[in-house]
């Protein structure tokens, strides 16, 4: 702390002088006046205190005012006044709205518990609406926004996001993709562009087939895990595991599995995939009849389920044989 300022506070009509060199409306002259006096206690033990608290009042009273005029609850206004005080963001603009806000709630929330219960969603309301209004925002974009704001609150961010996901709607509606598509496809903010519209594609064309909601949430949710491990090169393997694990988890849902616990439906899911890639892969492709490939993998699956020992491929000398020959190419024998 620097040495006692021998400055004494200004007097009322110093401080109403200046009040009226800005440009505030002159119902927050009583305002200004009493916050003077109380930031001037403030900064009385620095240097030049009546300079650090006309700044501060300034900078905080052009956070309040706007509140006011939107139509703010006092108490939202007065935290917005604190954080003005601060000096950290002077000028009003969409970011500095969003830290503002941001600023806000939690102070809000911390020192007024019930009234922040009882009065945020009108408050979040009445913010949108000034926001959209403000800033000339679109309808899409407004709607990214205050989802994002109603799930995550307002952080520095939420409006890159938002902006990303406003682009992507956009994008896939100029493509002539459906509401549903591009509201889809604009959540995948995370994937770059070509995954984000694979696996948006995925989505689309597993609703065409008739799946049903779960079946789809799961199905890009194994997907995404590709996604996140491999990016747009996914080993073609690891999509058949996938497409495998599917046709498992859709044959669990079925009658024969109704009364299984989680920890079976688990272990015949387990098997099925076994099977499946084997005999996507087998040592002897004439072994495999394909014309019924999918009942010949469930045959097997089931008798393994059942504890039965039981081979993809028949242990034939031609399949002894040619596995032999698999082998010696790689030099493992």
């Amino acid at each position: 702390m620097e040495e006692t300022s021998a400055q004494k506070p200004l007097s009322k009509e110093e401080i109403l002088a200046e009040f009226a060199n800005t440009t505030f409306d002159d119902c927050f002259a009583d305002f200004f006046y009493d916050r003077y006096l109380d930031e001037f206690e403030v900064w009385e033990d620095y240097d030049n205190p009546n300079e650090m608290a006309l700044k501060c009042v300034k900078h905080g009273l052009t956070w309040y005012a706007l509140y006011k005029q939107i139509g703010h609850h006092e108490q939202w206004c007065k935290a917005a006044y604190e954080f003005g005080c601060e000096g950290v963001q002077i000028n009003v603009s969409l970011e500095n709205e969003i830290e503002c806000m941001a600023e806000v709630t939690e102070r809000v929330e911390y020192h007024s518990k019930d009234i922040f219960i009882s009065t945020k969603d009108s408050e979040f309301a009445k913010h949108f609406d000034h926001i959209k209004r403000q800033y000339k925002m679109d309808g899409i974009f407004m709607l990214f926004y205050s989802e994002y704001a109603e799930e995550f609150g307002f952080d520095r961010d939420m409006l890159d996001i938002v902006s990303r996901k406003t682009r992507a709607y956009t994008d896939a509606i100029e493509r002539m993709k459906s509401e549903d598509f591009a509201s889809y496809y604009a959540t995948l903010v995370d994937y770059n562009i070509e995954q984000a519209w694979k696996l948006a594609e995925l989505r689309e064309r597993l609703k065409k087939e008739g799946k049903d909601e779960l079946y789809v949430d799961v199905c890009l949710r194994k997907s995404a895990e590709l996604v996140d491990e491999y990016g747009s090169e996914i080993p073609e393997h690891k999509s058949k595991e996938v497409k495998a694990y599917m046709k498992a988890w859709d044959i669990t849902r079925g009658n024969d599995f109704q009364e299984s616990s989680l920890e079976e439906k688990k272990r015949f899911i387990d098997i099925y995939v076994n099977v499946y890639m084997n005999a996507s892969y087998p040592e002897n492709p004439k072994a495999i009849p394909w014309d019924r490939f999918d009942d010949f993998v469930l045959d097997i699956a089931k008798r393994r389920f059942k504890g039965e020992n039981v081979d993809v491929e028949p242990r034939t000398l031609d399949t002894l044989l040619n596995a032999m020959m698999q082998y010696k190419a790689k030099g493992d024998l």
